[in-house]
């Protein structure tokens, strides 16, 4: 059972990096800036079910609630502070946890967060 859950978590985290990457390769920085977020929480969402999966298939269930409360945090922080830069279309990483880049390392422009998140961070 354990190795099923685990090849299967395997080919499915596989599936998901290679769509992604075939995927953002071929949009405009407007189109990743967009989609972005949304793409980092169903990355945080199917990471953390695989997780989650393989944790309880071995039978670790004192480890499910802090994964998750882990695993929230890497969501929120993901979404809300990695800026996509509207000019070159690169990921800017963010300067620490709770700051998000200002600027792009590739040319210099300025970043904002995206328009799926309204609110200022």
């Amino acid at each position: 059972m354990q190795e099923l859950v685990f090849s299967t978590c395997f080919a499915v985290f596989a599936a998901l990096a290679l769509t992604e990457t075939l995927l953002f390769r071929r949009l405009s920085p407007s189109d990743k800036k967009r989609i972005y977020p949304r793409l980092a929480l169903l990355n945080a969402v199917v990471v953390g079910a695989m997780m989650l999966a393989i944790l309880a298939s071995w039978g670790y269930w004192a480890v499910v609630p802090p994964m998750l409360l882990f695993l929230s945090l890497v969501g929120y922080l993901s979404t809300t502070r990695v800026r996509i830069c509207a000019s070159c279309g690169s990921i800017a990483q963010p300067q620490s946890l709770t700051t998000p880049a200002k600027f792009c390392s590739k040319c210099g422009t300025p970043l904002s967060a995206s328009p799926l998140l309204a609110r200022r961070f």
